[in-house]
């Protein structure tokens, strides 16, 4: 009996000293401290971390490490900038057409963020919406990092005694063991993460998180920008630009044929529309709505139609033709670039031009484009001119 009740005393005594002594870490993993070190632990744990830190350093991991991609490549040709944001709080300048907005467990909308609800903010928002699952523990180990951390800022400058600076190394050891554990969790929480865009659950299989969101970013981006496949000849360079103006085979009619059809058809529509109400446009108006959703076409690219329908005197330019490509491209000068849609002469006038040169001045090759056949018959006439004028004088 003696032993026993020694047996229970000495347990006892074990359990109070487990209890006064012993601290959990990394699961069920102890470490016994010291009575210096559970002081340190104790200022530790009463320092108070703002919920917006902690979801804005969890942000930062996501967007810094584990996506770190500053623009999504949907293909070879473009590349889209994205805002990005997590729960409500913005981690750039929210100025791009479209965004990747992560969602924690401690988002707090006051309604519950169901399926359907984040449905309507999915139609509400030009972003790929990716809600993290319910568990909080990454959030709770990055609290526990900015603890550690704001404790080491404030204890940086004092004096200590040798056995605390023991213990702050230990602690910034913690933090990075804490740190790998944040971006484990993350990763993982990413992988099973609901996905939305464009008003619908995306149903894009668990992955590692750089393939889920660059698959969720491509099936917003067919969403929103639905006309983009319209260019399919690039202009690379002011070279290409000059070629379009100096082609042989341009045909009078926009043909089946010509490079990016649909795109030349929809922006030749749009600028007959508005010239047709007589709402002014300029060169820098059409590159902002081309270049916007649901086309997102490159610069180059628009001015290149611009020249095609140019080319095939489906518009004017009123600018001088030598200086037409610096302009173009230029864009101090193309808000004063003015576009609108040309009245065509008819057939029956050029064709009676055609006559008059045949008969009066015996030229039968005449161009069937108005531009050259004016420049021709000008040339004609002012040749005949002269002509007259000499023969006055020679009888004068």
């Amino acid at each position: 009996e003696d032993k026993i009740e020694l047996k229970k005393q000495i347990e006892e005594s074990l359990k109070k000293l487990i209890k006064e002594t012993l601290i959990q870490k990394n699961g069920n993993e102890y470490i016994f401290l010291t009575h210096e070190e559970q002081d340190i632990n104790k200022e530790i744990q009463n320092i108070a971390i703002d919920m917006g830190e902690i979801i804005l350093k969890v942000g930062e991991d996501i967007f810094e490490g584990i996506y770190s991609e500053k623009k999504f490549r949907y293909n070879p040709r473009y590349h889209f900038d994205f805002n990005k944001i997590i729960d409500d709080r913005l981690l750039s300048p929210q100025k791009h057409e479209i965004g990747l907005k992560v969602i924690t467990p401690y988002y707090d909308t006051g309604v519950e963020l169901n399926e359907q609800e984040l449905k309507l903010m999915a139609a509400r928002e030009d972003n790929l919406i990716i809600k993290l699952p319910e568990d909080t523990t990454f959030l709770e180990e990055m609290e526990e990092i900015l603890k550690i951390q704001t404790y080491m800022l404030r204890k940086g400058g004092t004096k200590t005694t040798s056995e605390i600076e023991e213990i702050k190394i230990r602690k910034g050891r913690e933090v990075s063991d804490r740190k790998e554990r944040v971006r484990s969790l993350l990763i993982e929480a990413l992988k099973s993460a609901d996905i939305y865009a464009d008003s619908q659950k995306l149903d894009i299989k668990a992955k590692h998180p750089i393939e889920r969101i660059n698959e969720g970013f491509k099936l917003l981006i067919d969403g929103k920008y639905d006309k983009l496949s319209y260019i399919n000849t690039f202009v690379e360079s002011n070279k290409d630009l000059y070629d379009i103006l100096t082609e042989n085979d341009m045909q009078m009619k926009l043909t089946d044929d010509m490079p990016n059809k649909l795109a030349v058809d929809e922006v030749d529509n749009y600028i007959e529309r508005n010239t047709e109400r007589n709402i002014p446009m300029t060169m820098k108006s059409i590159i902002s709505l081309y270049s916007k959703a649901p086309y997102g076409w490159k610069e180059l690219d628009i001015i290149g139609i611009v020249l095609r329908l140019f080319k095939t005197q489906e518009l004017r330019i009123q600018l001088g033709v030598e200086y037409l490509i610096n302009h173009l491209t230029k864009r101090d000068n193309q808000d004063r670039l003015v576009v609108k849609k040309r009245i065509k002469t008819p057939i029956k006038y050029i064709n009676n031009v055609k006559e008059l040169a045949k008969e009066v001045f015996g030229h039968n090759v005449m161009p069937n484009d108005e531009d050259g056949l004016m420049k021709i018959f000008q040339e004609l006439c002012q040749s005949e001119l002269t002509k007259s004028n000499r023969d006055i004088g020679d009888y004068g």
